[in-house]
């Protein structure tokens, strides 16, 4: 469980920051991929480790899974903008952000029931 306000602006990335407002995410990890890196030479042939996590929220701040992702030091795959260093490296192996929903659902509020969404 990651439990990290979260600040948001306009055109930026979310930050974790004291001053954010209250954000949690919940993760459970399900999958590891150990590959050897080829596409920087300065660490070719290095053990580079990706976890497929299972992950839900429970507030719904701008960003906050890949803000939270990255904070810990984990970001998501191919992430231009919260992971710009690993960028070109995700690049080489995956064509596009590796952030996907299989399932979305909103709670109500005043019943407290869950709208699966699909």
């Amino acid at each position: 469980t990651v439990s990290a306000r979260i600040r948001a602006a306009p055109h930026e990335a979310s930050v974790v920051s004291d001053y954010g407002q209250p954000a949690v995410t919940y993760l459970v990890p399900i999958l590891y991929l150990r590959r050897k890196r080829t596409s920087d030479p300065e660490t070719y042939g290095e053990d580079e480790v990706c976890t497929l996590v299972v992950i839900s929220i429970r507030t719904g701040r701008k960003h906050q899974i890949r803000c939270h992702l990255a904070h810990l030091g984990h970001p998501v795959v191919c992430d231009a903008r919260y992971a710009p260093q690993h960028f070109a490296a995700d690049r080489a192996w995956c064509p596009r952000n590796f952030l996907h929903r299989y399932r979305l659902a909103a709670g109500r509020l005043r019943t407290g029931e869950c709208a699966d969404m699909g």
